[in-house]
């Protein structure tokens, strides 16, 4: 019996649902995509350090490529009910391998090239063998691991209240776990809006120092559609890192991709496939050419499905017009702009803990019947990915520069130290049966 079956779908895949329930599906799909490309777009722009306008012009770009990826997915892509958002693993690679901007949105365009090439090719089909399910749960751990750095300085005031900051910070982080638990339904779904709106108010009176208000931004603007501030630079050490890190975006690509053909079942499965890495990407190249970091589809829908009862593709369309609608509007995006980053930093944790509980459901799925081998397999190249991650600056400062982006990328040795573990551990498979 199939999935569809089971949950008794009111709309199917290819089904065009009344325009009121087009409409508020849409909007369900808006609220859930939101937060993570808020909470995402705002660490990458803290990260650059940008000030408040670059800021805002950062955002209104990647909520732009977001919403236009989203749309062109939903009409010439994959064709599926699939949410597109700031790819997690391009994230290690910006935090990991301290590149300049121009850097490492050269190499996100060089990375982007190289996935559309799988997915016009069919070649995707060869690398997916060297994703064992071993591997690809290793690359959920991984990616949890090499941002907590990130997470630290996030939640790390520069000012005073250091140890109320903390404790208020671990405070959102306990209560986003026991909202998901309590809400059901789309409330359950959307806990991440809720939890920053309400961390949000509490931060701010509790240090109301910290907020500025300007209202000189409109209501609508194009002026994020100028470009020539920031040249592209090819960098050896910078684009290695980035290399790793895309293999993780595609094995996450295609990983979502198959999840919802899994459940829908939908006619022509592999070329839904190699469309979907063929528009993930052109629009990493045009998320490098717009200096904002680029797309990958998220595992999502289900969950979203489950509760709408609704696998239209047809409603992400509005989802998508909303994402394009709010990118034009920088005072809107100034809004955003307030979440402090203690609660970006709380909320990014919880989404790192979301996705190593995905992994650790993965993991148990697959290997039953655990022993300390298999464990180690693992958990090894967390433990390298930790040590990488965690080096002092003293330390890297020693390196040479061509290769510091890659010695400080906690992200890349662990999955190295994966692929070498997992190839021994065929190895011996093979040499016991003979």
């Amino acid at each position: 019996m199939c999935h569809e079956k089971i949950m008794e779908l009111r709309y199917h895949l290819d089904d065009l649902p009344p325009w009121k329930d087009t409409f508020f599906n849409g909007l369900q799909w808006f609220v859930v995509a939101i937060p993570i490309i808020v909470i995402l777009g705002k660490v990458t722009s803290e990260f650059h350090g940008a000030p408040a306008i670059s800021s805002i012009i950062y955002l209104q770009r990647l909520v732009f490529v977001m919403g236009v990826t989203m749309c062109v997915q939903i009409l010439w892509g994959h064709g599926l009910p699939l949410v597109v958002g700031p790819s997690t693993a391009l994230l290690v690679g910006l935090a990991g391998s301290g590149a300049r901007p121009e850097a490492a949105y050269t190499a996100i365009m060089a990375g982007g090239g190289v996935v559309f090439m799988l997915g016009v090719t069919g070649a995707f089909r060869y690398v997916r063998r060297f994703f064992t399910h071993r591997v690809v749960v290793t690359i959920i751990f991984l990616i949890a691991v090499s941002l907590m750095p990130t997470v630290i300085k996030l939640i790390h005031p520069s000012g005073g209240h250091a140890f109320f900051t903390f404790l208020f910070t671990l405070l959102v982080i306990i209560s986003t776990v026991i909202l998901h638990g309590v809400l059901r339904g789309i409330a359950r779904q959307t806990v991440i809006i809720w939890v920053m709106v309400g961390a949000s108010i509490i931060y701010y009176l509790l240090f109301p120092g910290g907020l500025s208000v300007d209202s000189a931004h409109r209501m609508f603007s194009l002026n994020f559609f100028s470009f020539g501030d920031e040249p592209c630079v090819f960098d050896f050490g910078v684009f290695v890192s980035f290399f790793f890190c895309f293999f993780a975006l595609t094995i996450n690509d295609v990983g979502s991709v198959q999840s919802v053909n899994e459940l829908l079942h939908p006619q022509r499965e592999e070329t839904r496939l190699s469309r979907s890495l063929t528009v993930t990407g052109l629009a990493n190249i045009v998320s490098g050419v717009f200096g904002v970091i680029g797309p990958v589809n998220y595992s999502l829908s289900p969950g979203v499905i489950a509760s709408s009862r609704c696998a239209s593709r047809y409603p992400l369309l509005i989802t998508a017009g909303l994402l394009v609608a709010l990118s034009l509007s920088p005072g809107t995006i100034m809004f955003i702009g307030y979440l402090p980053t203690p609660v970006i930093g709380a909320v990014l944790a919880y989404l790192l803990g979301a996705q190593v509980q995905m992994g650790i459901t993965m993991w148990w799925e697959e290997e039953r019947e655990m022993d300390f081998d298999r464990g180690l397999l693992v958990i090894v190249p967390v433990i390298v990915a930790m040590i990488s991650s965690f080096l002092s600056p003293s330390f890297l400062s020693g390196i040479s520069p061509a290769w510091r982006p890659i010695a400080g990328n906690g992200f890349v040795w662990g999955l190295i130290s994966s692929f070498v573990l997992e190839g021994f551990a065929r190895w011996k498979r093979g040499h016991k049966m003979q």
